[in-house]
Order: structure tokens, then C-alpha cells, then sequence
């Protein structure tokens, strides 16, 4: 094949393998991780309000009667106009081993999610749950908070594969702690929100890509073994 035929057949095997490449990964960041939903675990038609009196864990205790997938954590905020203060919540398991961790900011920096009741932040990674009982959940409040807690609250409803038991707390703490008390139809608090968005799997590379590239490096390696001749 005459040189001048050499290269632009190189080049274009080059230009072919870049596309091969990085395709698929545009199209997994355009198609994937947008497709994704964020769902309220817990939501509820009305309640009544309640605040603490000394710094305290809220929230409640669910069940997972078909695995899900958390995608953030979440902080009731009462009028949807901003938390007074920010929020330590976390998730646990019924053995009171520590799951997830977030700090819900205060004000408006963290968006309010589909019930419009809980303002909540992202994990840096999808954290599954699975089937299992005594799950808890809860947001920590301090000493004369100005951020209120349902209470009471009527029209509950949850998320697919989630199933609220009760309310959960514990009085009297200095931090974020395992609520080991139950209370009625209460106390969000904490909360969290699932994702139904599985990212695509990144294809692997087809045939007919790895064997141009094994022609172009052979290729290459015979220009350079021909320059230096």
C-alpha cells in the first residue's frame, strides 16, 4: 500500500476507535443516571406539630418488604420555606448499626423532594436494603430547635417495598444517635428518598474494535521500525 494510503488508513482507524471508545460513555451519561427517579419513602396528608425540648433523634422505624435502593436522606421541613438549623440524619438497622449518613443544610440549600415536606441530600452512592425488619431512620434536633416535627400524622403513605411501623426517638443525646424509643404515628424528623434508575452497564468493546486496534498498533510499530531503517 502506497505511504500516502498508509496514513490516512491509520487515521481513520484512530478517528473509528475514539468514537468506539468514548460512545458509549456519552450515551450511558446522557441515557442513565437521568432516566433515574427520586421517590419520597414517606409522605402524609396533615399533622400536628411538635419540637423538642432538649436535643433529640426523630424520625420512625420501617420495615422493606421488597429490596429498594436509598438514594439520599431527608429532613422534615414543616412550612417548606427552609430549616432553621442543619441536620445530622441517619439511617440504621435494627441491630443499630450506623447505615447511611447525611447533614441536610440549613435554608434552601438542599432540595425539597416529590412530597414537597422533606428537604434531602444525595449519598455519594446508592445504598440497598434489603428485605428486612426494623429498619430505623431519624434527624437530629437540638436543644430549642426551631425546626418542628409531625406529629399525629393522618393520610400516611410510603414508597413501593416500604412499609412504616411507627415513630422513633430518643431524648436527652448530644449527637446523631440510634432512636430506640417508639412513639405512636410520629415523628419525622428523618426521612429518606429511593431512586428506581439503574445506569446502563458499560458495553463492552465488540469485535471489530479490538481488531482494528490490533491492526493499528501493528501498524504503527512497523512505521516506527520503517523510520528507523
Amino acid at each position: 500500500m502506497p505511504k500516502k494510503q498508509q496514513n490516512l488508513f491509520f487515521r481513520l482507524v484512530c478517528r473509528y476507535l475514539l468514537f468506539a471508545a468514548f460512545s458509549p460513555i456519552l450515551l450511558m451519561n446522557a441515557s442513565g443516571p437521568a432516566q433515574a427517579s427520586i421517590i419520597s419513602a414517606l409522605s402524609f396528608t396533615s399533622a400536628s406539630l411538635t419540637n423538642v425540648s432538649s436535643t433529640s433523634t426523630r424520625g420512625y422505624v420501617f420495615n422493606v418488604i421488597s429490596p429498594v435502593s436509598v438514594a439520599g436522606l431527608s429532613v422534615y421541613d414543616r412550612d417548606a420555606d427552609g430549616l432553621a438549623q442543619s441536620h445530622d440524619v441517619g439511617l440504621w438497622d435494627s441491630s443499630g448499626t450506623l447505615l447511611a449518613l447525611r447533614t441536610i443544610s440549613s435554608g434552601t440549600v438542599d432540595s425539597l423532594d416529590p412530597s414537597g415536606k422533606f428537604r434531602y441530600r444525595l449519598l455519594d452512592s446508592i445504598l440497598s436494603l434489603p428485605i428486612g425488619t426494623g429498619y430505623r431512620v431519624g434527624a437530629v434536633f437540638l436543644d430549642q430547635s426551631g425546626d418542628s416535627q409531625a406529629f399525629s400524622m393522618s393520610g400516611v403513605s410510603t414508597a413501593t417495598g416500604i412499609s412504616y411501623v411507627t415513630g422513633a426517638f430518643i431524648n436527652d443525646v448530644t449527637s446523631l444517635t440510634f432512636p430506640t424509643s417508639s412513639i405512636g404515628n410520629g415523628i419525622p424528623g428523618g426521612s429518606f428518598v429511593l431512586t428506581d434508575g439503574i445506569p446502563p452497564p458499560l458495553p463492552e468493546p465488540g469485535t471489530l474494535t479490538l481488531l482494528l486496534l490490533g491492526g493499528a498498533i501493528g501498524f504503527s510499530k512497523r512505521r516506527k521500525t520503517s523510520k528507523a531503517q
